[in-house]
C-alpha cells in the first residue's frame, strides 16, 4: 500500500512538473513582463532609465581609454607641453581613423522620441495593426506583434544613440583642433606639427572647395587678393589658414538673395543717414540678380543730393512720415549721408561641392560670417535697423570686453525638450570628459548651462545682429560650421540660426561671450485707451508691436528688427476689421498707422521666465512636470480663446500675447503678469522704457528715411547727359527744392582699387587710378537698345578702348597671379599700394573691350 502511495505521489509530482514546464514553454511570463512594460508606469520607468543612460555626463570619446594606454596614462601625458599633447593626439587619430573628416551624417536619423517610448511603441504597433486588419480574414494584434513593436523601438533607439555618439566624437575632434591651433597659446607650426595642421585643416572643412569667393563690381566678378588685401601667402592649399591669417579690419556683413534687395536698399539709406564710415560686404550664393545688384550699388554709391532725389527716395512718403512726427525735410539736411564702400561677394566657388540644400536659408548667414574679409564683424539681418551709429555699437563695453556680443530674444513661453538640451550639452566640454580636460580645454559653466534655452525655454538668442571678433573666437567658427552642416537634428531644435552662435562657442570651450542685459522688448507706443487694451481692467501696461527692440543697460534703444513699417507683414485690409482696429472711432487712423513707419516712444520688457530645468540637466523632470501641470490650471489668455478680444476680470497670464493682426506677426507685451509660480500674486518685475525727445526725433527721421527709400536699378536719362547734369547740379542743388535737377544723377559704378576702405578715408583718386563703368554692360544694355558698352572719363567724355587700357595699365610682376580663382598671392600687391591692380581687373577690362 505504501508503495502504491509513493507511486501516486511520484506521478502527481511528475504531472505538476510537466504542467509547469508547459506553462513556461508558452511564455505567458514573457507576455506578462512585456505588458507590464507598456503600462503608463512601465513607460515612465523606462523613460527615466533612458534619460539616465543618455545624460551628457556619461559621454566618453570613443577612443579615450585606448589613447590613455598609448600615451602611458594621464599622469605621464599631463606633463607634456601643449605642442606635444596636440601632436600625440592627432598622430594617434591618424593611426586609428586615417580616413576621418567632418561628416554630413545625411543618411542617418536622430529620433527625439527615444525618451518617450510610448509614442514610438504605439506608433509601430499601430502600423502592425493596420497591416493585419487588411488581411482576409482580419487578424488581431498578439504578443508577438508587441514584441515586434518593441524590437523596432530598440532599433530606433540604438541608431539614435550611435548617431549622437558619432556627432559628439566629431565635435570633440573639432574642438581639440581649434584648441590646439587657434587658442591664443596655439601650437607652433613647425615640422611634423605643421603637416598635422595643414592636413586636419582640410579635414575640418572638407565641404569647401579651395577657391576664394568672387567679388562683384557692377557685373564684373573677380577672384583676387582684394577680398583680404594682405601680403600673407597661401601655403599647402590650407584654406582655413588662409582665412584666419588674412582677415582684417572692421565691417558690416549681410547675407543676401534677390528677395532681400528691397530691405538692403532701405538698410543702406539708414546707414548713410547715421553717417556710417565702415565698409559693407554683401555675400550671396549666385542668387542675387543683376538688377538687385544695381539697385544696391546705386543706393550706396550716389551722392547725397541724388540719394534724396525723387528717383531713389519717395518724396510723398518721406514728407508724410516727417509731417506726422511734426518735422519737415529740414530735419535731414544736416545728416551727412556719406557714400558707402560696398562690395558684393559671390560665395558659390568655395561652395561648389555643396548642394543648395546644404547651409540653406538662414544658415547662409553663417557662411557669410565665415567668408567675409573682416576681423571684427557686425552681422546684420537685412530687416534689422540700427538706431545709433555703428561706431557707438562697436564701442559698447560688452563687445570691447569679450569680442562676442549677442542679444536676447522675446521671452515667449515656448518650451524645448530635455533630450534637446541634453544633446547640445553632450557636444560641449565638461569636467567629466577626461580627454578634454587632459588636453587643457576649459569645461562649460553655468554661464552656458543656466541660460534661458538650457533651462527649458525655446527662445534665447535673437540673431538679427551678431557682433563677433572672428580672430579672437576663430575656433568657434569651426564648431559653428560643423553644427550648421549637420542639418538634423539641429534644424528641428532651434529656430533658424538664432541659438547657433553661443552654442558653437560653448562647444568650442569658449565662453567668452556676453548677452545684452535685457531681453528683446516690444517697441512702439503704449496702449493708453482701456477700451483698446486686451486686458482693460488691470494695472499692467500694454505695448503691441511686430518689432522686437534691444535696449542697452543704460536704457538706450540700440536697434530693432523686422524693418520700420508698422507691420512687418501688411494685412491692412483684414486687420482693420479686427480688434483693436475695429474699435477705432476714426478708421483713417488705422490707415495712417499702416502707411507710415513705426512710431517709437516706449518699450516694454515683460518679467523673466522661471527655471524649468536645472543646470546639471538632471534626468528627473518632476519640476518641469509640475510646472506643466500647474500652467494648465491657469486662466487662459486672449490668444488662447476663440473670438475673445478682451479680458475684463484678470491680469495677463504671460508676458507676451500673440495678436491676430499684422498677419500674426504682432505681439503685445506686458510689464506685469500673474505670477508664474502659481501663488496668485502679480509679478510686476517687468520694465517700461520711455525714450527722450532727442532719441524719438532720431527714430522718426530714420523711420521716414527707411520707409521712403526706393529700390531702383535703372535711372531715367542717357548716361552721358546724366553725368553732365549731375556735375552742374551737384554744387547748387538744395534738397528742399523739388526741381528736375534732383534727377540729374550719375548712372555709373566706380571700380575702386580698394573697395574695402571707408569712403570717408579713401584718398581722392587720380584719373589713372580707376575708370568709370556703366552699371549695365553687354547683353543687358543691348537689350535696352544700346549698341555698345561705353566707358567714360571723369569729365563724362566717351573713352576709346585703347584709352581705357592706357589709363588702367598695371605694372607687370613675374609673380602676379594669373586669371584664376585659385588662391594665389602676389606679395608686391598690398593694400597700401593702390596703383598696382591685379590681373583679374585687366581681364575684366578686356571683357569690356571685347564687347564694344
Amino acid at each position: 500500500m505504501l508503495a502504491i502511495r509513493k507511486k501516486i505521489l511520484f506521478i502527481f509530482v511528475l504531472i505538476s512538473l510537466l504542467v509547469l514546464g508547459a506553462y513556461h514553454l508558452v511564455s505567458p511570463s514573457k507576455f506578462t513582463d512585456l505588458t507590464s512594460g507598456i503600462s503608463s508606469t512601465g513607460f515612465r520607468q523606462h523613460d527615466m532609465k533612458t534619460r539616465k543612460q543618455l545624460h551628457f555626463s556619461n559621454y566618453k570619446f570613443l577612443l579615450t581609454s585606448e589613447f590613455e594606454d598609448v600615451v602611458g596614462g594621464w599622469d605621464a601625458f599631463a606633463v607634456k607641453t601643449h605642442d606635444e599633447k596636440c601632436f600625440s593626439f592627432f598622430k594617434y587619430l591618424d593611426d586609428k581613423l586615417p580616413e576621418w573628416e567632418v561628416d554630413f551624417f545625411k543618411d542617418r536619423h536622430f529620433d527625439k522620441s527615444i525618451v518617450k517610448k510610448e509614442l514610438i511603441f504605439k506608433s509601430e504597433l499601430a502600423i502592425i495593426k493596420n497591416q493585419k486588419a487588411t488581411r482576409d480574414p482580419p487578424e488581431s494584434v498578439d504578443n508577438d506583434d508587441m514584441k515586434k513593436a518593441d524590437e523596432r523601438f530598440q532599433k530606433i533607439f540604438q541608431k539614435t544613440v550611435a548617431l549622437e555618439q558619432d556627432m559628439a566624437d566629431t565635435m570633440t575632434i573639432v574642438r581639440i583642433f581649434g584648441h590646439c591651433f587657434f587658442n591664443g597659446v596655439s601650437a607652433s607650426l613647425e615640422g611634423e606639427l605643421k603637416h598635422v595642421y595643414d592636413r586636419y585643416s582640410r579635414k575640418i572643412i572638407p565641404f569647401f572647395h579651395p577657391e576664394v569667393p568672387s567679388k562683384s563690381f557692377g557685373d564684373i566678378e573677380t577672384t583676387s587678393l582684394w577680398l583680404f588685401g594682405s601680403g600673407n601667402p597661401v601655403e599647402n592649399g590650407n584654406l582655413l589658414d588662409y582665412y584666419y591669417r588674412n582677415m582684417q579690419g572692421t565691417g558690416i556683413v549681410l547675407s543676401a538673395a534677390t528677395r532681400h534687395s528691397r530691405e538692403i536698399v532701405k538698410f543702406i539709406h539708414v546707414l548713410r543717414a547715421l553717417g556710417n564710415k565702415l565698409p559693407i560686404e554683401i555675400l550671396y550664393r549666385s542668387d542675387l540678380l543683376m538688377k538687385a545688384k544695381q539697385a544696391i550699388m546705386l543706393a550706396a554709391s550716389q551722392p547725397k543730393e541724388v540719394l534724396l532725389g525723387d528717383e531713389l527716395t519717395n518724396h510723398d512718403a518721406l514728407k508724410r512720415a516727417l509731417s506726422r512726427a511734426g518735422l519737415s525735410v529740414d530735419a535731414i539736411q544736416e545728416m551727412p549721408f556719406p557714400q558707402q564702400s560696398l562690395s558684393l561677394i559671390n560665395m558659390q566657388k568655395p561652395l561648389s561641392k555643396l548642394d543648395k540644400s546644404d547651409f540653406s536659408s538662414y544658415n547662409n548667414k553663417i557662411l557669410s560670417l565665415f567668408f567675409s574679409s573682416f576681423e571684427r564683424v557686425l552681422l546684420f539681418d537685412t530687416d534689422a535697423v540700427p538706431l545709433l551709429s555703428i561706431e557707438l555699437l562697436l564701442s559698447l563695453r560688452e563687445f570691447t570686453n569679450t569680442g562676442a556680443y549677442f542679444f536676447r530674444d522675446r521671452t515667449l513661453m515656448d518650451r524645448n525638450d530635455w533630450i534637446e538640451t541634453n544633446y547640445f550639452a553632450k557636444l560641449m566640454p565638461h569636467s567629466s570628459y577626461e580627454l578634454d580636460m587632459i588636453m587643457g580645454i576649459k569645461p562649460v559653466t553655468n554661464h552656458t548651462l543656466n541660460n534661458l534655452y538650457m533651462k527649458g525655454w525655446r527662445h534665447h538668442q535673437e540673431a538679427g545682429l551678431v557682433m563677433l571678433n572672428k580672430r579672437r573666437h576663430f575656433r568657434s567658427l569651426l564648431t559653428l560650421l560643423t553644427l550648421t552642416l549637420w542639418g538634423e537634428p539641429v534644424k528641428s531644435l532651434i529656430w533658424g540660426d538664432k541659438e547657433m552662435y553661443w552654442l558653437a562657442m560653448s562647444m568650442a570651450g569658449d565662453e567668452d561671450y556676453i548677452f545684452n542685459q535685457y531681453g528683446a522688448a516690444s517697441v512702439g507706443e503704449l496702449t493708453l485707451q482701456n477700451d483698446l487694451k486686451h486686458y482693460n481692467n488691470t494695472e499692467a501696461s500694454e505695448l503691441c508691436s511686430s518689432h522686437p527692440g534691444h535696449v542697452s543697460a543704460d536704457g538706450q534703444l540700440l536697434w530693432i528688427n523686422s524693418g520700420f513699417s508698422y507691420c512687418k507683414k501688411n494685412g491692412y485690409a483684414r486687420d482693420k476689421l479686427r480688434f483693436p482696429f475695429s474699435a477705432f472711432e476714426d478708421k483713417e487712423d488705422v490707415k495712417r498707422l499702416y502707411e507710415n513707419p513705426l512710431k517709437i516712444r516706449h518699450a516694454i520688457l515683460p518679467p523673466e521666465l522661471p527655471t524649468l530645468r536645472k543646470p546639471d540637466g538632471s534626468p528627473d523632470l518632476s519640476q518641469e512636470l509640475r510646472f506643466t501641470f500647474d500652467i494648465k490650471k491657469r486662466k487662459k489668455d486672449v490668444d488662447e480663446m476663440k473670438d475673445i478680444d478682451q479680458v475684463h476680470d484678470y491680469n495677463p497670464q504671460k508676458g507676451w500675447i500673440k495678436s491676430r493682426t499684422c498677419s500674426d506677426y504682432q505681439y503685445c507685451a506686458y510689464n506685469s503678469v500673474e505670477s508664474l509660480n502659481g501663488d496668485g500674486r502679480v509679478d510686476s518685475s517687468g520694465h517700461i522704457f520711455e525714450f527722450d525727445a532727442d532719441s524719438t526725433r532720431l527714430f522718426d527721421v530714420l523711420g521716414a528715411i527707411w520707409s521712403s527709400a526706393v529700390r531702383v536699378s535703372d535711372l531715367t536719362k542717357p548716361l552721358k547727359q546724366l553725368l553732365s547734369e549731375a556735375e552742374e547740379a551737384r554744387d547748387t542743388i538744395q534738397f528742399a527744392n523739388s526741381t528736375s535737377s534732383q534727377r540729374k544723377v550719375s548712372q555709373t559704378l566706380r571700380l575702386d582699387v580698394d573697395s574695402t576702405v571707408s569712403a570717408s578715408t579713401r584718398p581722392t583718386p587720380n584719373k589713372d587710378d580707376n575708370v568709370l563703368l556703366t552699371k549695365a554692360e553687354g547683353s543687358e544694355l543691348r537689350a535696352q537698345g544700346e549698341d555698345e558698352v561705353r566707358l567714360f572719363d571723369h569729365s563724362g567724355n566717351l573713352m576709346k578702348p585703347e584709352e581705357v587700357y592706357k589709363n588702367s595699365r598695371i605694372e607687370e610682376s613675374p609673380e602676379s597671379p594669373q586669371n584664376s580663382s585659385k588662391i594665389e598671392f602676389d606679395r608686391s600687391i598690398v593694400r597700401e599700394r593702390p596703383e598696382k591692380l591685379n590681373n583679374d581687373v585687366k581681364a575684366g577690362l578686356a571683357k569690356l573691350k571685347s564687347s564694344t
